[in-house]
């Protein structure tokens, strides 16, 4: 699974938290054992923190469907959630 992070130097803070956990970065990707931190440029204006996650879905046909029942922003295979977008791969 993987994790986006949006700051306003990407390639800064890869490699600062690859410092941190000892890992080599590939570009502003940082490989971990059990997925990724992809760091990405500030999108919203929020500033640095979480801006998307990628999770498994078992059915992903029910889970988009309860998200648009919850009025939750929907688009493709991607759910909003208090500005956060939830990819379901």
């Amino acid at each position: 699974m993987a994790v986006d992070i949006q700051s306003p130097d990407p390639p800064a803070m890869a490699t600062r938290w690859s410092q941190i956990y000892d890992r080599p970065v590939a570009g502003t990707d940082l490989e971990l054992d059990g997925g990724t931190i992809r760091f990405v440029p500030d999108q919203d204006g929020r500033g640095p923190g979480v801006t998307a996650i990628d999770l498994a879905a078992t059915n992903l046909d029910a889970a988009l469907d309860a998200a648009r029942q919850r009025k939750l922003p929907v688009a493709g295979n991607e759910i909003q959630i208090c500005g956060t977008t939830v990819r379901l791969v």
